[in-house]
């Protein structure tokens, strides 16, 4: 077993055109543990992820364990753009993996998934989405 953070984040700064969007952001994400990050509308959540998944440049450092590999790191967005494209039983199986924890049968059952674990979940009504 390797020790150390999952992920560790030291002085972590984003500027775009010229306005400071984060600035001196540290934490570290030890293994067990799961980051939550809230915030006010605007208030950098986004760009914060994007500068966990280098999609943005940045200033400090963001360092994920040696032994961990891409499909070891996962985000979880209140809204997902692909989600419409996939069968509700994928979206079950994805929040499975997301949150760790095993689907629960019965509850699965009381809502009847199984009657649309097939349908993709665009065609779903909202009652069924939810």
């Amino acid at each position: 077993m390797v020790d150390g953070p999952l992920l560790t984040v030291e002085d972590l700064g984003v500027v775009v055109e010229g306005r400071k969007l984060l600035e001196g952001v540290s934490f570290s994400v030890e293994p067990g543990e799961r980051l939550v990050i809230l915030g006010v509308s605007g208030s950098g959540k986004s760009i914060l992820i994007d500068a966990l998944a280098g999609n943005v440049p940045h200033a400090g450092a963001v360092r994920y364990r040696h032994d961990l590999q891409k499909k070891d790191i996962r985000f979880c967005f209140d809204q997902f753009a692909t989600i419409p494209l996939l069968k509700t039983g994928e979206v079950v199986k994805l929040m499975e993996n997301v949150l760790g924890v095993p689907r629960n049968e019965e509850i699965l059952e009381r809502l009847r998934i199984n009657e649309i674990w097939d349908k993709l979940v665009k065609v779903l009504s909202k009652g069924e989405r939810k």
